[in-house]
């Protein structure tokens, strides 16, 4: 269930952004304390900039049902703020995440909601 979109101006080869979303999917199923079955990663190049400047930045949207708090979301901020630093050389202070709590009823699977 947790999802996240990350966004850069950093732009990664194929096989470099296979890695690099593969270990966000670790990362985001540890932080989360849900099965990586239900985790979803997707990253993309987009023109950014970040306080008038275009040095590297991302934007990383995180939605889930649940484990949406303040004491998790500094540890998931703090693990993914440094995948995204590893992967795309983006310092933290670069990097934004919006967190989004997601009603069951409201995130559709297989058919049907959860």
């Amino acid at each position: 269930m947790p999802c996240i979109i990350i966004s850069s101006n950093i732009k990664l080869e194929n096989e470099q952004s296979q890695l690099f979303i593969q270990e966000a999917s670790q990362v985001l199923a540890d932080t989360m304390g849900k099965p990586e079955q239900y985790c979803m990663v997707g990253y993309q190049h987009s023109n950014m900039v970040f306080g008038g400047s275009d040095k590297p930045c991302a934007f990383i949207q995180l939605s889930s049902i649940g484990n949406i708090n303040p004491s998790n979301n500094s540890k998931v901020a703090k693990a993914l703020s440094a995948v995204v630093s590893k992967h795309l050389q983006v310092d933290g202070n670069r990097v934004y995440i919006n967190f989004t709590d997601v009603k069951a009823t409201n995130w559709g699977f297989n058919g049907g909601t959860f």
